[in-house]
């Protein structure tokens, strides 16, 4: 009964299964053979994968695909090689992590040079399966996605959001989708661009500065008001040695001689 319970457990059941298939030694109708399981699945080929050789080269590997299925009813690892048997493959890997394996379908995690980038276009699904959830970005790659589509904006001139929906479209399709869920930002970026004020503020602060009046200009001290008082009683003292008439003319008054 524990020897029963040990196999048993050696051998755990799951949902979701990888599997690697060499072109050269699969069937013609291997694709026909994964959509008889009737499960949603997805494969991506490795046709630039290198690695270094015992002469210390750097040369291809062979070319295979590697196939994401998922099961609604879990499967245990004897009913998966009865699949890579059919499929002449290697034995089948339980997948722990649904978002890791997609991930290095792309090699997104690979720091290696000799590992190639491989794009999510080149992925094939089939069922419903949605891989395109499973790589989308972290907070990480999408602030610095938001970092180049900003970029891009400046470089190219860019004033309207169609314009950078279609830049993105027939130049990054991954940008492309993360526009689709972050538009209004990036519509206010453009926007604010757009509408941006034409002379800088700093140019007009000194100006500003200038015409609005300091406390210190608004209050007057004892040596201005002595000043004042004295410009005053100048002004009375010459107006009061002047004639009637000579007061009229000064201030271009008509003068009119009341006397006559």
């Amino acid at each position: 009964m524990v020897t029963k319970n040990n196999k048993k457990s050696a051998t755990p059941r799951c949902h979701n299964w990888g599997l690697i298939v060499y072109s050269e030694s699969a069937p013609e109708n291997w694709r026909d053979i994964l959509k008889e399981e009737g499960v949603p699945f997805a494969y991506i080929l490795h046709d630039k994968d290198t690695k270094i050789d015992e002469n210390g080269e750097v040369v291809l590997k062979k070319p295979h695909y590697h196939i994401i299925l998922k099961y609604r009813n879990q499967k245990s690892y004897q009913q998966m090689m009865v699949l890579t048997g059919r499929l002449r493959a290697p034995n089948p890997m339980r997948i722990e992590s649904l978002v890791g394996y997609a991930r290095d379908f792309l090699h997104l995690d690979e720091e290696s040079k000799y590992q190639f980038k491989y794009r999510i276009s080149e992925v094939h699904v089939f069922r419903g399966f949605d891989f395109q959830d499973l790589v989308k970005p972290n907070k990480t790659e999408l602030h610095d996605i938001l970092r180049d589509i900003r970029s891009i904006i400046r470089n190219e001139g860019i004033t309207e959001i169609k314009v950078l929906y279609d830049y993105l479209d027939e130049i990054n399709h991954d940008y492309s989708r993360v526009l689709d869920s972050k538009c209004y930002p990036i519509d206010r970026y453009i926007s604010s661009s757009r509408h941006k004020p034409k002379s800088n503020p700093k140019d007009v602060t000194p100006q500003l500065k200038e015409e609005i009046p300091t406390s210190s200009n608004m209050i007057p001290n004892a040596c201005s008001l002595k000043k004042s008082r004295q410009i005053e009683e100048s002004k009375a003292f010459a107006l009061s040695q002047l004639t009637e008439e000579d007061y009229f003319d000064l201030y271009e008054v008509p003068y009119f001689n009341y006397s006559c």
